[in-house]
């Protein structure tokens, strides 16, 4: 696993909101929530409380030959998410479009409508090879053909390791069972934050012993 970078992704996503703002703002919350692509595929409206800016990540979608299969996260378990105030109004600018795509099918946005639906009604969630179909059409036109859907999820993980967030926090939000599956899979990157912190107390103003 490669270090992220931020300016890449950036890109990305202004890439794909030039041609399709509905996908630009599964990549954008992908990348500022942690969540899988099954879990993003999961979430339904009534899974956001824009009032007091979170998520509620309850199950997942994955691919099965005759269509989508609901099943709980990866864990077996629930987790709420805080989000930024960027992250809410992405979604609230999302929903503002579907609703009136609903509105012109002659429909209404049920609070049990999938946030990301290539449906009307948003009845139905996007399929998650779709999602990787779409994303890899949307990476080659930005010619970042080397980032992965899985990538953001790892630059969100990173970015709050390196800005110092504590493992337990950084595990809540990735769905990890055990802070030590964290560990494991963002070392390199705990580690340059541990140096980070052993600066800050090179910082302080302590008597200097290292001569006595």
């Amino acid at each position: 696993m490669g270090p992220p970078d931020a300016e890449d992704i950036s890109r990305l996503i202004t890439s794909v909101d030039e041609v399709d703002p509905d996908m630009a703002s599964m990549p954008f919350v992908a990348a500022t929530t942690v969540c899988r692509r099954g879990e993003l595929c999961g979430l339904r409206w009534s899974d956001l409380d824009v009032k007091n800016s979170t998520v509620a990540v309850r199950r997942s979608i994955s691919d099965i030959s005759r269509g989508v299969e609901v099943k709980d996260p990866k864990t077996h378990r629930s987790r709420r998410i805080s989000l930024d105030p960027a992250t809410v109004s992405v979604l609230k600018s999302h929903r503002t479009r579907i609703e009136r795509r609903a509105k012109d099918i002659g429909s209404d946005l049920s609070p049990e409508a999938h946030i990301w639906s290539q449906e009307g009604d948003s009845t139905v969630p996007w399929k998650p090879d779709r999602v990787t179909d779409a994303f890899r059409t949307h990476r080659k036109r930005a010619e970042l053909e080397h980032v992965n859907f899985h990538y953001l999820r790892h630059f969100s993980a990173t970015t709050l390791a390196v800005a110092g967030v504590d493992v337990r926090t950084i595990a809540d939000r990735l769905g990890h069972a055990n802070p030590a599956i964290t560990l494991r899979s963002y070392v390199h990157f705990l580690e340059a934050t541990d140096r980070q912190a052993a600066e800050v107390m090179g910082w302080l103003s302590l008597p200097n012993l290292a001569t006595k």
